[in-house]
């Protein structure tokens, strides 16, 4: 289901980027459209990232605490 939504989300922009150059849009709407295109996967992957990252601390916090009680 995520991957099909991905594969939908990422289609717009480029579908709506096409059709702005069909209908030769003004530049400026155009590199709105794009630019907030790059900024949402940007802001996706380094959220990705985050919540990878902290979930490896805490799991790594857990680990740690469980050996200790274990000693």
């Amino acid at each position: 289901m995520c991957i099909n939504v991905k594969i939908i989300a990422d289609c717009v922009p480029v579908t709506v980027l096409a059709i702005f150059t069909d209908l030769h849009v003004d530049v400026d709407l155009y590199a709105l459209v794009f630019g907030e295109s790059v900024l949402n996967d940007a802001v996706a992957i380094i959220l990705v990232r985050s919540l990878i990252y902290i979930s490896y601390i805490i799991y790594v916090i857990c680990f740690h605490s469980l050996f200790q009680v274990l000693l």
